[in-house]
């Protein structure tokens, strides 16, 4: 298989896995519990399609582009987003995007409540260092690398 297409599989299981992980995340914001895959494989047999461990674990971690249309729609389905979503043909529905939004959000919040407690008794210029690399991290997600 010539490189060129070998790269942009291996693109296409990268970005799939970057939007599974972004609506697991929406998900476990919404629910306060993270999604397991024994729910999702129940949720896909009733609808009579099969998901493994394995496959579910290339899928997740970018290991392998799958292209099965049916399993992809059934998991869509499952996180309420378009059909065309994990195959990078649609964007994230706003609501799920908020959703995902105000994860981060509350994550951050964790990282400096956690930061300002471990390091309280830091000088206050490395204490406000250590935010401003906290701030860049949000500033930069913010513009441009979100998955959307």
């Amino acid at each position: 298989m010539p490189k060129s297409s070998t790269d942009d599989q291996q693109q296409r299981a990268d970005l799939m896995a970057s939007r599974l992980r972004t609506l697991l995340d929406a998900a476990e914001a919404t629910t306060g519990s993270k999604v397991t895959y024994t729910e999702l494989s129940e949720h896909l047999a009733a609808k009579g399609i099969t998901l493994s461990r394995a496959r579910w674990s290339y899928m997740t971690n970018g290991h392998r582009l799958v292209d099965d249309a049916e399993l992809l729609d059934g998991i869509s389905a499952y996180f309420d987003v378009p059909n065309g979503y994990l195959r990078g043909e649609a964007n994230l529905p706003d609501k799920t995007a908020a959703k995902l939004d105000l994860v981060r959000a509350m994550r951050d919040a964790e990282v400096r409540t956690f930061a300002t407690r471990m390091y309280g008794d830091l000088a206050p210029e490395t204490l406000n260092a250590i935010i401003n690399i906290i701030d860049n991290q949000e500033a930069a997600r913010a513009g441009g690398t979100q998955d959307s």
